[in-house]
């Protein structure tokens, strides 16, 4: 048998194009001669896409997305991206696994964070497993490909969802029907980013004098929420988690130095229709209403009525086959997806006893918006600002 430096250069080409691993592939390159001159033919760069391909194929799709995506963006000023309808452009798209690999380490960075918040009350607790770290960590890599999909706030939610049907390509069926039935997830993640960033607002809001604050109140109807929501929200959509994270390691005056722009940007934009305007609604409510929008009864799968997410006595436990997650009887934790079977079965949790299949009116769904928004009730407007939430009545 000759040896495989002997072989022709067709078959070693067909050899190494089926390693995995970038990595494997450097080293093939560095044993001998013989593949060490393959690198500087042109065909070389092909090859390394291929391996590349081959490594990153059994990601889930909105990782090498979320790659290809903010690959597209970089480099173009916001004024660029409102002129590029991206859905039209046929992009090489650069194959860079060391981007990847950053995305995955920064996405990590905020899982830890976010088990460490969940299991602080819960000492002799085992550490996550594999399943629970991938189901967060994926959680969090769909937030930030909505962040990073929402780059023209003018146009909003109908170009956002087509952006990302654009970047994920034959795996958007995929991606709607994963996380269609982990929305409690989704949710559970987003509340955690929120955790993290809430208290910018309010702590800008004591530097402000009164009069600047009655002016911003004239923007917007509620600057508790504002303050709580809105202001976080813009964070996250204009900087992306990697921004973010950067932001959460400073202290906390320079996070209020970098957080200090979107205090303002309401008012300072209000004359100015080429800015990037946020509009309070859709920046509110940007996340609330994507993962409401990935529910559908046909996502209303046994999957959850089969899950230990229930932490009340039997008589509560009816499932809804028909209803979202949010609607379910009272103590259905659907945001409590991301922990394993076996876990929550030791906490004592239960799946349900029964399944109603009755589908409800289609007008008694209320969104998810609804329950989250209309019913978070502020706590800290004062009269003079005039909050339109204070003024409805109690549901």
């Amino acid at each position: 048998m000759s040896p495989i430096v002997e072989l022709p250069p067709e078959l070693k080409l067909e050899i190494i194009c089926h390693l995995d691993s970038i990595a494997d592939l450097t080293s093939v390159s560095h044993t001998c001669r013989s593949f060490h001159d393959m690198t500087k033919e042109e065909y070389w760069n092909t090859v390394e896409k291929t391996v590349f391909r081959n490594e990153t194929a059994t990601l889930p799709p909105e990782w090498n997305s979320l790659s290809d995506l903010r690959y597209f963006k970089a480099g173009k000023t916001y004024r660029e991206l409102l002129g590029i309808n991206p859905f039209l452009i046929d992009i090489d798209l650069k194959q860079d696994l060391d981007g990847l690999v950053d995305l995955r380490k920064t996405v990590r960075w905020f899982t830890r964070r976010f088990f460490q918040q969940q299991l602080k009350d819960k000492p002799g607790e085992a550490a996550p497993s594999y399943t629970e770290i991938a189901r967060v960590d994926g959680a969090f890599c769909v937030l930030w490909l909505w962040m990073e999909c929402f780059y023209e706030p003018t146009k909003r939610l109908d170009v956002m969802r087509g952006l990302i049907g654009w970047a994920l390509g034959e795996g958007y069926s995929e991606y709607q029907m994963t996380h269609g039935t982990h929305l409690g997830t989704l949710l559970a993640c987003y509340f955690f980013l929120m955790s993290q960033l809430e208290h910018l607002g309010r702590l800008l809001a004591l530097r402000k004098s009164r009069d600047d604050l009655e002016q911003l109140s004239g923007l917007c109807p509620c600057l508790d929420q504002y303050f709580s929501i809105g202001i976080p929200n813009m964070l996250l959509i204009s900087e992306g988690l990697d921004g973010v994270k950067a932001l959460l390691e400073h202290s906390l005056h320079d996070q209020l130095v970098g957080a200090a722009p979107y205090f303002d940007h309401l008012v300072e934009t209000a004359d100015d229709i080429y800015s990037p305007i946020f509009d309070w609604e859709n920046t509110a409510s940007y996340f609330i209403t994507e993962i409401n929008n990935f529910w559908s009864p046909s996502l209303s799968s046994p999957e959850l009525s089969s899950r230990p997410l229930w932490n009340l006595p039997p008589h509560m436990r009816i499932y809804r086959h028909y209803a979202p997650p949010w609607q379910q009887p009272k103590g259905f934790q659907h945001m409590a997806t991301f922990w394993d079977d076996e876990r929550l079965s030791r906490w004592g949790w239960r799946p349900s006893f029964d399944i109603d299949f009755i589908p409800p009116p289609p007008t008694s769904h209320e969104s998810l918006e609804s329950v989250v928004l209309d019913r978070n009730h502020c706590t800290g407007c004062l009269p003079s600002w005039g909050c339109e939430f204070q003024k409805r009545p109690l549901s």
